[in-house]
């Protein structure tokens, strides 16, 4: 383990999160394979780090940090999220899948009426709430989580995303987050019982 990564990650951490008793478990190296011509070549990309922290009860989470020493990205946030609410998500493969369609029916939730000006019928496929991506240089994707030590809860990162992508969308007069949250994270619910919900709560 780079005492150098070490210290970097802890310090982004530290920077995005807050203070969460960082504790690094292990590390891999993550590695990237390409053609060259017709040889099979591998290449060392950086490391993935697995951690723990108290933020997440002690659930583990990855980090990637990139050959140049910085982190590329990390996917604590969606692990705070799937333990705050119970939502059974695959953390050692970070698959997220379960709690992103969570996180899409809130938006459809907050804004179920469609606008035919927009192209995109989905608002969460524009990005991926459950992966924090930034890059000292350049940007793959928008990173809309302001650094600010300290951890945005899930109805504030949704608002971040629908303030970016929803503009002039109509918004649901009536939600109560509340409700719609007891609702949606309580054991198996169906797509056709969330629709359900949202029709009846979203007045015509």
């Amino acid at each position: 383990m780079s005492f150098l990564d070490r210290h970097i990650l802890i310090k982004t951490l530290n920077e995005r999160y807050g203070n969460g008793n960082w504790k690094i478990l292990s590390s891999i190296k993550k590695l990237e394979e390409y053609l060259e011509g017709f040889v099979k070549r591998i290449e060392m990309e950086g490391r993935v780090y697995t951690l723990t922290s108290d933020l997440t009860k002690g659930q583990s989470f990855c980090v990637v940090v990139g050959r140049g020493h910085f982190v590329i990205s990390d996917f604590f946030l969606p692990t705070y999220y799937a333990v705050k609410y119970g939502v059974d998500c695959d953390f050692k493969a970070c698959d997220y899948s379960k709690l992103q369609e969570k996180i899409k029916w809130i938006c459809k939730y907050h804004y179920p009426y469609r606008n035919p000006s927009i192209t995109c019928s989905d608002i969460a496929s524009l990005w991926d709430p459950t992966e924090v991506e930034y890059f000292p240089q350049k940007r793959i994707a928008p990173d809309l989580i302001p650094k600010e030590g300290r951890v945005y809860e899930l109805e504030e990162a949704i608002g971040l995303l629908e303030k970016q992508y929803v503009r002039g969308w109509k918004r649901n007069p009536q939600i109560d987050d509340g409700a719609f949250y007891d609702f949606l994270f309580q054991g198996n619910i169906t797509a056709k019982e969330v629709e359900e919900y949202i029709d009846q709560h979203c007045p015509e």
